[in-house]
Order: structure tokens, then sequence, then C-alpha cells
């Protein structure tokens, strides 16, 4: 299986809980597998050797191209998913001179993701390196090797991935006439090489670029002591010393009863260093502390240090017919990764040399078994009886022998793989892969919720872990370990994303408390989770019980939760639900004082009922919304009028209280459509009359529109009054008189008697 798309599933196990451990679908995880390459082979105690080979191998079929700059000569290569595909390289292409910038590197590209490891063949010395991904190679090393048989040398090699490539090599012993611990300082262009040796050990000396490089280390002959024979050749490429951890297990070599030998490098000051739980040295930057073990080892160091696991030479155990000195990287556990396709080191697998090979797994402890974690070796799980469980009971380890060939392991979580071979005076060893995550460079790991939580059983509890750099920068394809201890003991392991995020989401069957462990580069930190299963565990209000309000007004609903003691379950999703005439569905995540609030405005009058819900619990109240009359009145006059057109007319817009008295100061809008178009918004005045005249110079038909917001009695709500007229226009004539109200008999008789007293005194004053 692909190891990014593995990184990106469920990384997790243990049986009470299902878990689900992610990055999102788009993070790139930086591991040993890339689809760039740069590679080299440092010189062999031997300029001639019998081959140089490149295996490659991915989870899916890939094609590539090989370049051999120094030739310019490239090949194709296609791969079979899970199988190693063999290429030899040019004899030339073995870095042969001393200081001197030669173009040796290799170039590997390919449409997929592959693995690249590189094999320096020679009978009776030969050893093997896994090569880094373009993308995963930094700035700052530190080599490792080991001191050479006299005649011979320890080696560093350098090959730039981009032209104007500065580079300074500070070498911890002399080289030709350069003293040691005086710095070197080169240009390589891209695909250059630049190999240093030295008749000392060149450990500890320190290489920095100001471009990503790629960087070899080893001897072209070793005794491992350096009083027993015989001689072989040491290669590996470094990692960056961003990528250095502070917690690593080894197991023993197999068929070795003299053990194996280790070095533990730092690159700072001050570096403690504690094996088996014992400190057993502290050493400056760039020194190394040396041991021989013959069981399983656990090293913990204060500040970021590499380790290097060195097979002894073959009179070291001189009752076992094969072996020689081998050197390889012992990756961090936080550089752990759960998938590796590799191969024995045997350039013909037909006709192999090695009669020895084994695979070397470690496994972290599942918490829920206190076993192995499951690991399948070409798609069969390996026994857990076959796994043997570290002096200090922190690690389980097993050396599987294997036969020549290609094999594929894979795990839920990430667990660490070497691959090595013995034959008479004759070995090798690299390791079977690694993430390249900066973890030397961890800060801090924050989490959020930064509170401990409590959850229902079988509802989802996520958690995010934030991984950041000293410069508070976030920290891409982290691996973060999760620890759970308690109700649902298990072990997942999740990843950053570009955003230095990781999400773990599970989900418990069992009530109690977990407590979570996420642990990357010697960084951790600690939440607890609480499940409660039934109603006796908590106890849910909604406040009030009841609530009346007019429409439109808003109306808060408060639920709590508190546990059995009465203290508030902070962090609890509350689910809100309104049935009735305005209904509606929400949720919310109660405060430190347990609540969780609904606020909503009924648009539409009558009863809802609201519930609040959690878990198990479910608490309901009511709410009544009411419609009241308006205090305010909007009337319009006329309501009809026509008249010939050129004639200005008026209509009239009143406001009036519940008492019937006028409403002044208060806004109406009037306006025209239809012929005529226009609009004006008045004050009423004292009388609560707002007046709009006009006139038309078309014959039509008008509506006038008065409008205004009214108050909602008791309430700050307003409400929308229209009321409209119609106005007719007419082309010519008079306009028609305004109808006379017929008289009362009475009053005529009296209109009569005034209008003839009237006339009877004009003619009096006439006469005279």
């Amino acid at each position: 299986m692909d190891v990014k798309r593995t990184l990106r599933k469920a990384c997790s196990i243990g049986l009470a809980a299902v878990a689900i451990a992610c990055a999102p679908a788009w993070a790139q995880n930086l591991t040993s597998k890339g689809t760039d390459f740069y590679a080299t082979f440092t010189q062999n105690y031997d300029t001639t050797v019998q081959s140089l080979d490149l295996f490659i191998s991915s989870a899916e079929a890939a094609s590539g191209t090989i370049e051999f700059l120094e030739t310019g000569t490239s090949q194709p290569f296609t791969t079979t998913p899970n199988q190693v595909l063999r290429i030899q390289a040019p004899p030339s292409s073995q870095l042969t001179t001393n200081m001197v910038i030669e173009k040796k590197g290799i170039h590997v590209s390919s449409d997929k993701e592959i693995s690249l490891y590189g094999l320096n063949n020679q009978p009776y010395t030969t050893d093997a390196f896994l090569s880094l991904p373009t993308a995963a190679l930094g700035n700052s090393y530190r080599v490792a090797s080991y001191v050479p048989t006299p005649g011979y040398q320890s080696s560093t090699a350098i090959v730039a991935t981009q032209d104007g490539s500065t580079i300074t090599i500070t070498p911890t012993a002399a080289v030709l006439a350069n003293p040691a611990n005086t710095p070197i300082n080169i240009t390589l262009n891209r695909g250059e090489t630049y190999q240093i040796l030295s008749a000392n050990d060149l450990t500890g000396s320190s290489v920095t670029s100001n471009f990503p490089i790629a960087v070899l280390s080893g001897a072209t002959c070793v005794n491992i002591p350096t009083s027993y024979t015989a001689c072989d050749m040491l290669t590996e490429q470094m990692i960056p010393t961003t990528s250095w951890g502070t917690s690593f297990f080894m197991a023993p070599l197999a068929s070795r009863s003299g053990g194996a030998r280790y070095r533990i490098l730092a690159d700072q000051a001050d570096t403690t260093i504690t094996v088996n739980g014992v400190v057993v040295a502290t050493i400056g930057a760039g020194a190394f502390h040396e041991l021989n073990s013959t069981e399983a080892l656990s090293i913990q160091t204060s500040k970021p240090t590499s380790v290097i696991q060195y097979a002894n030479s073959k009179d070291f155990d001189p009752t076992n017919p094969t072996g020689d000195p081998f050197m390889m990287l012992v990756p961090p556990s936080g550089l752990y990764i759960n998938d590796y396709t590799l191969a024995t080191a045997d350039a013909d697998p037909a006709s192999p040399r090695f009669t020895e090979n084994y695979l070397g797994i470690v496994s972290p402890i599942d918490p829920a078994t206190q076993q192995p974690v499951d690991v399948s070796l070409d798609g069969v799980l390996i026994p857990k009886a076959d796994f043997l469980l570290s002096p200090q009971g922190d690690f389980f380890y097993v050396n599987k022998s294997v036969t020549p060939g290609s094999y594929h392991i894979s795990s839920p979580v990430g667990v660490g793989v070497t691959i090595y071979g013995f034959t008479s005076y004759d070995s090798y060893g690299y390791v079977g892969g690694l993430g390249l995550a900066k973890i030397s460079n961890i800060k801090e790991i924050k989490l959020s919720p930064a509170e401990d939580a409590t959850r229902w059983v079988n509802e989802q509890y996520c958690i995010t872990a934030l991984v950041t750099d000293m410069a508070d920068a976030p920290l891409d394809s982290v691996k973060v370990d999760v620890t759970l201890s308690g109700a649902n003991p298990q072990l997942s392991s999740i990843f950053t994303n570009t955003s230095g995020t990781a999400p773990f989401c599970y989900t418990s069957s069992t009530a109690g408390t977990d407590t979570l462990v996420l642990s990357a580069g010697g960084k951790s930190a600690t939440s607890k989770v609480k499940w409660l299963q039934s109603a006796s565990d908590a106890t849910l209000t909604l406040t009030p019980a009841t609530a009346s309000n007019p429409i439109n007004t808003q109306q808060c609903f408060v639920a709590t939760l508190v546990d059995a003691a009465s203290q508030p379950l902070a962090n609890m999703a509350i689910a809100f639900d309104v049935a009735g005439v305005n209904p509606q569905q929400s949720s919310a995540t109660t405060n430190a004082a347990g609540e969780a609030q609904l606020c909503y405005g009924g648009a539409n009058a009558g009863n809802d009922t609201v519930s609040a819900t959690s878990g198990p619990l479910k608490q309901t109240s009511t709410a009544t919304w009411t419609v009241t009359p308006l205090s305010q009145t909007l009337s319009l006059s006329p309501l009809a009028l026509t008249s010939p057109v050129n004639i200005t007319q008026c209509f009239t817009a009143t406001l009036t209280d519940t008492n019937n008295q006028p409403v002044p100061n208060q806004a109406v809008t009037l306006a025209v459509s239809g012929v005529n178009t226009q609009s004006s918004t008045f004050t009423t005045d004292s009388a609560g009359a707002a007046k709009l005249c006009y006139t038309s110079a078309v014959a039509g038909v008008d509506t006038i529109t008065a409008t205004a917001d009214s108050e909602i009695k008791s309430a700050s709500a307003k409400a929308l009054q229209v009321r409209t007229a119609t106005m007719t226009w007419q082309a010519g004539g008079a306009a028609q008189p305004a109808p006379v109200p017929a008289l009362h008999p009475a009053a005529l008789v009296l209109l009569t008697s005034l209008v003839g007293g009237f006339a009877w005194r004009q003619r009096r004053r006439a006469a005279r």
C-alpha cells in the first residue's frame, strides 16, 4: 500500500473505541518515499567494484528515468507494485577522488512515489544505503563514520541539487592539508559531487549549504572494534539535523553473539544520554557516545541526536562463520512510518551471495492488549509470539529471517524497519524507510479544545493537535502519536498538514475516563475525556419553562447540564428543536458554566414546543407568540377623486392614536404611481396630518399610496401600515361639483324665511 495513502487513512488500534485519526486528504507527509532523488556512491576499499546497484520499489506501478549525470546518459524504468527493481549504475559512478569537484550525481525521477536504495557491491566489502527524496533534503548535517583501518579512509560525500550551492564542510579530522575543524568552502552546481576522505574518523563533521543537498558518509574499510578483523566498507545517507530525534528503540542484530555497536551523535552542547533508564553520558556538539550491547536498547536524549548501529567485524564473533561491519541509521521513533517495500541486498537474487538476511522490526506496545501492534509481512500478520519485549518493557522487536528477494511490510501505526544480512566476511545493512519531518524543531504541541471534555457514549469526540517550531510557525508532516489509557486504551498515529494541525476523532462504547497523550519529537500534551452512559450520570434543565411574547420579538432559552455531583459540564453539545408554528433546529456547546442558549423570534402567532437534548436527556419548554393591535392608525382621504388635468388636487394622510387623538411629528410617505410618478416623506403636523398636493398634465389614473411605520403595543417592533387612494385625471371640461347634501324640511322652511326677510329689507332700502 502506498505510504501517503496509508498515512491519510485512520491509523489506530484498540477494540474499545472506533478512532478516525487522519491528516486531511491533501496533506503531504515527508518520508523516504518521493518522486525525485539525487544519489551517488562513496568510495569502496577498492576503486574497482563488482557492481553499483540501484534498488527501486513502489506501492503502485511507477515509470521514471535515471540520469547518470557524469556520462549524460539516462535509462527509463517501470516498477511492479511491491516488488524491487534492480538497475546497475556505470562503474564510473563511484567516487574515487578526494576534495575534487566531479559530476557523478545520479538523478532519479518518477511519476509515482518510489523508494530508492543503493548497493555498493564488492565481495568481502559491501554495504547499502537508503536514498532520501529531494523534497526531504536539508541544509544542515552531521556525518557518521568510524575509525578507518590503517591505509583506508573515512568518507563524506555531497551531491548538489541546485546550481550555485555554496557548501561549508567543517571536518573533525584532518583532510589532506586541511587541518581538523577548519572549514572547507566549495560551490557546486546541480548533480556535481564532492568527496572528502580522511585517514581519521570524520564522525561529527558538519556540512551546511544554502540549498538542500544530499550527504552520504561512511568509510572505505573499517574494523569494528578497531582491533578485530576483517574490515568492510560503510555507507549510509545522512538525514538532516532538523529530523533528528530524542527517542530511539533498537533491536539487537540477529545471530551476533557479541552484540552490536552503537554511536549516539549530538548536534548541540550538553546533550544528556539515557540508555535503558540510566544516564550514561553528557556530551557536546559534534561529539558521540559509543557502546556495545547484546540486548535491545531504549535510548532517550535531552536534545536531538542521531543514533547509528554498527555490525562488528567477523572475528568479534569467532564462533560465527559469517559477518563483518556495516553501518545503518536507527530512525527515531517519531519518524516511523507504516508501509515499506524493500529488498535484500544481493544484486542478483537468483544467485545470492548473502546466506543470512533479516528484517528487523520494532513495534510500539498496543495499550489495549499490551502486545505488539499488528504488523503484516507480504500481507500476512506476523504472529505476536514472534516478538520479544525489550528489557525496559517499552517496545517489542523481532528479527525475521528471510530468503533473498523483495518484501512488503505494513502496519496500522508506525513501526521501525531495518534490513541487513551476512555472509562469510561480508555484510550489509540499511534502514528500510523513515519519515523526514523536522521533529527536532518542535517547540510545543497545543490541543484544541484545550480543556478536558465530557461526551456521551457513542458520540464522537475530536481533538486537534497543533505542532509549531521555535518561531511558532506550523510544522507539517509530523507524526503525532496518540496514546489513550483508561476506558478505551489504544494507540494511533496522526500527521500534521501544512497548517501544522492534525485531527483525532473517536467514539466510545464504554463509560469511563480516557487520558489522551499526544506526543511528537520529545514534546507532548495531555487531555482527558469523560464518557457518560446513562441518564443518572447528568442532569439537564431548560429555562424558562414557559414564555409568551408578541411576534417578531426575541426569546432566549437556556439549557444547563451538570454531572451527578452538580458540577457544570462544559464543551458538551446540546441539540435544540422547535416544533410548532415556527419550526427550526440548531445546536450549541455548553460553556464553562454548563450552559448553552437558544434565542429566536417567532414570526407566526401560535404555540411552539422548544426541546433541548443531550444524550439520553431531554427537556421541553413552551413559547407562545401573540399579535397585538397597533398603537397608531393611518387613514387617507379622499379615497377617490376625479379632476380635469392641470388643476391641483390634494390628499391628506392622518395618524391617530387609540384614543382617536392626532399623532404629530411622525414620518409618513406619500407616493404617486400611474401616469404620474413621485414620492415624498412628510412629518405629521399638530393635527396628525400630512398633505400631498399635485397636478397632472396628462389624462389617466394615478394610485396614491400612504405608508407609515407604527409602533406595536408593548414592544419595540414596527408594523408597516399602507393605505391607497385613486386619482382620475380627465382631459378638458370642468371638475365635477361635489354633491349637495339633502336638507331636512325644517331647515328648508327656515332657509326660505331668512331669504324672504332679506329680500323685503332690500326693497325698503331701495324705496327710500
